[in-house]
């Protein structure tokens, strides 16, 4: 049973999924509150710190792609046909975001990097091809030996793509959004 107001939306091209821009960001909000509870929550969480972590930036990432989701979506890509919904590599997406919006790739880049201090020559575009495929990484962490850097990365660009999507749709902040 699906819950309402949630189910697929189906395209006039056989069995092609269309995005809503608003769910998405909704579903990537609910996504990227999950994140800050395994990063905050430790005595509410029982698990393992290196559990929590890895809850953490597995829905860091996908919070991360469905506002990039959400964002392509705003600028009229919303099939498969564009490689929208297939797809969890956060490159390919921000990619494709930058073709179709450029200033908001060039508000977002900014705003990650005033806040992540990458090692010197590390660029956003190197930190964000090596946290492409975290989504897929992080959520089968316990199959790993040892952890994979860029989890500050990708919480930064949580919040930041949270801001920068919430006002492509709501014209306001996040903080003011919540506060209404």
């Amino acid at each position: 049973m699906q819950s309402e107001g949630w189910e697929m939306s189906r395209g006039k091209s056989k069995g092609a999924v269309v995005i809503d821009p608003a769910k998405a960001f909704q579903q990537a909000c609910a996504f990227a509150d999950c994140a800050q509870a395994c990063e905050t929550e430790q005595l509410e969480i029982r698990a393992t710190e290196f559990a929590r972590f890895s809850a953490a930036a597995a829905n860091s990432a996908f919070a991360c792609e469905l506002f990039l989701k959400s964002m392509i979506a705003l600028c009229g890509a919303t099939g498969k046909e564009e490689g929208v919904v297939s797809t969890h590599d956060l490159y390919q997406l921000y990619a494709t975001l930058k073709d179709r919006d450029a200033e908001a790739a060039e508000l977002i880049e900014g705003a990650v990097m005033r806040i992540v201090k990458l090692e010197e020559g590390y660029t956003f575009d190197k930190a964000l091809r090596d946290s492409a495929n975290s989504f897929n990484y992080w959520r089968y962490a316990y199959e790993h030996k040892r952890a994979k850097a860029g989890v500050m990365f990708l919480h930064v660009m949580r919040w930041v793509l949270r801001d920068e999507c919430c006002m492509k749709l709501h014209g306001i902040t996040w903080s003011s959004y919540i506060a209404q």
